[in-house]
């Protein structure tokens, strides 16, 4: 049975956790200096079933100031309604890019909901552009 150096281990292991601190790290300043340039307020409305289970949603809307590239964060805006009825809260939240100018173009997650009626939840985009390089 050959003998293993746990040394050569550990100095690979170390070597993996430098790597991908140093992709962290690049990653977290470029997404620091990039500014937010542009910020547009939609309303998404969904005819609801009796139930609705979790679903995806995919969210195209015009955006003129966007720009390819530029990265896109979606949060909600207002509280979401049924009908007239005001809910206490949905997480909708969802990141994407820019993948032609003018437009944005992400996919979201609606949570299970069980009632009759549109489902109506008013979201802000917000687009950061990274620094040229």
């Amino acid at each position: 049975m050959p003998i293993k150096d746990y040394r050569d281990d550990v100095a690979s292991a170390d070597a993996m956790a430098k790597a991908a601190k140093d992709l962290a790290d690049t990653i977290d300043t470029s997404m620091k200096a990039g500014a937010l340039v542009w910020e547009y307020y939609y309303t998404i409305t969904q005819a609801l079933p009796v139930s609705l289970a979790l679903s995806g949603l995919r969210l195209s809307a015009p955006a003129a100031k966007a720009k390819v590239g530029d990265l896109v964060f979606i949060h909600p805006a207002d509280r979401p309604k049924v009908g007239a009825l005001t809910l206490g809260f949905i997480f909708v939240q969802s990141t994407g890019f820019v993948f032609v100018d003018g437009a944005v173009d992400v996919n979201c997650v609606l949570p299970p909901i069980s009632a009759i009626g549109t489902l109506s939840v008013p979201l802000r985009l917000r687009g950061f552009r990274p620094p040229a390089v």
